[in-house]
């Protein structure tokens, strides 16, 4: 887990890499709510986990509330379905899915 600051606000991204999401995936809410209590625990703005499946070369990216998705949903110009946003080719935290977070939130 990171976090990342722009301005006042505040998120974290967490990333699990892993050779088949679709076996070992566990229930949304479940991760939801992990990352709900990430967010009280550390006053974030919201925090992200990206799942990424090494093999399929693509990864959901999921958020701990509704405003979370809202700025995914604009950085990534998809809609969040079933607490999923499916993100096909992306793989780097780093280099894929924090510029266009911090974009969405300019």
């Amino acid at each position: 887990m990171k976090v990342f600051g722009f301005g006042d606000t505040r998120f974290s991204i967490s990333q699990v890499e892993l050779a088949d999401i679709a076996e070992v995936m566990p229930p949304v809410d479940e991760l939801r709510g992990a990352l709900t209590n990430l967010v009280a625990e550390q006053r974030l703005m919201s925090a992200f986990m990206l799942l990424t499946d090494i093999f399929a070369q693509s990864s959901i990216l999921l958020a701990a509330n509704r405003e979370g998705e809202a700025i995914a949903e604009q950085a990534f110009g998809s809609p969040v379905t079933d607490g999923r946003l499916v993100l096909p080719g992306v793989l780097s935290r780093k280099k894929q899915v924090v510029p266009p977070l911090a974009a969405a939130l300019t």
